[in-house]
């Protein structure tokens, strides 16, 4: 059989010469397949709400998954910072920690401009080499602490939309007239016969709910949990998307990302295998230590006093908590259940001391554990 020469001219101009007819079905069967898996950019107008299934679909056709797991033969390359530390066993770690704290400080901002510096020359791997010793001079003699388990952030995060997410939040109001029924009865915000989406007081439970997902639909392709939050939490270390900010506005964010609240099916009660009012949480510790200590391996979305949060038990050692106002927090060590239960505690407090106004007449003041899976 003779050789055909096939040549195909490519978008980069090249030249390839392929020296059979099913060489060349191959490649331009590839590149079909390449042109099909490129990432478009998403368009949110009136469109996104005229069927209930269009706003489902607008959710499916996120790249956000794809970037988690882009990330996932990545090693955790930053620097866990101590939330809680006790020197006290290490006597001189304390007074090493006071005495170098002016020099600390001082090296601590050269490493800072120095990590700026790299970053505008292009030279990634550098500048995050000085920022993570710049981390590491802040921490300190802290890094040494005794405690039986370590409760550390791994990587911050901030409640708002990021500038993708603003494309939603700064949205006209949709008439309620041109949005279906369905999708209307969803919405939270329909607000003088319209559909709003700017969110002045944060979007906790859009970013909670999108965290859920994209943990849930990765986390079987990560080998290391702490990498895998890391990968997580860049997603909203800047703020929430797109696709947080118009979860927001919907109280069914369950069942448009096909994820399962408790034991609960559609349109039936949630079940949480956690239900306290926010004073019987704190009257009786050893009680609330006790359920959390009980809870299985798992998601959950953890709903306090108007904020809405998620814990991830890894197993009875290993756990993080991802708070929107703050970021990811590892907990690692014995005490899970306890040390989780003061972060919930110490929000909780915050939350009833005036930083947000609860109204107790909607009964908002309950925490509350979901588990959260996959449909």
């Amino acid at each position: 059989m003779n050789k055909l020469d096939f040549k195909i001219n490519i978008r980069n101009n090249l030249n390839l010469t392929i020296t059979s007819p099913q060489a060349a079905s191959q490649l331009v069967s590839s590149q079909q397949d390449s042109t099909l898996s490129t990432y478009e950019p998403r368009v949110f107008n009136e469109s996104v709400l005229t069927t209930y299934q269009n706003l489902k679909n607008f959710f499916n056709r996120s790249n956000s998954i794809q970037k988690v797991l882009n990330k996932k033969n990545k090693p955790y390359s930053g620097v866990p910072i101590p939330i809680e530390y006790n020197l006290e066993p290490l006597r001189r770690g304390g007074v090493c920690q006071a005495i170098t704290a002016p020099f600390r400080l001082i090296l601590c901002c050269f490493f800072r401009v120095a990590a700026a510096g790299f970053k505008h020359l292009h030279c990634s791997q550098a500048a995050k080499n000085m920022k993570n010793w710049s981390v590491h001079l802040w921490i300190g003699f802290n890094a040494f602490s005794h405690e039986t388990t370590k409760i550390s952030k791994i990587i911050p995060s901030v409640n708002e939309p990021n500038q993708n997410g603003k494309i939603v939040d700064e949205h006209p109001p949709i008439p309620e007239s041109r949005v279906d029924a369905q999708v209307k009865e969803a919405s939270f915000c329909l607000i003088d016969h319209e559909i709003r989406f700017n969110h002045f007081q944060g979007i906790c439970r859009g970013m909670s709910q999108w965290f859920l997902y994209l943990y849930l639909q990765t986390k079987d392709q990560f080998s290391s949990p702490r990498a895998h939050m890391a990968a997580l939490g860049k997603q909203f270390k800047k703020g929430g998307g797109m696709d947080p900010t118009l979860l927001q506005s919907f109280h069914l964010g369950e069942d448009l990302l096909n994820l399962k609240m408790g034991s609960r099916s559609k349109g039936a009660p949630c079940n949480a295998l956690i239900k306290r009012t926010s004073d019987q949480w704190r009257s009786n510790a050893s009680i609330s230590i006790g359920q959390l200590n009980t809870l299985p391996s798992g998601a959950y979305r953890v709903r306090l006093p108007c904020h809405s949060t998620v814990f991830i038990k890894i197993n009875e050692e290993v756990g993080y908590f991802f708070d929107p106002n703050y970021g990811i927090i590892e907990i690692q060590g014995r005490e899970l259940a306890e040390k989780l239960y003061d972060i919930v505690s110490n929000i909780v407090r915050d939350l009833e001391t005036g930083k947000v106004e609860i109204n107790r007449a909607l009964n908002l003041n309950i925490v509350r554990f979901h588990p959260v899976s996959l449909r």
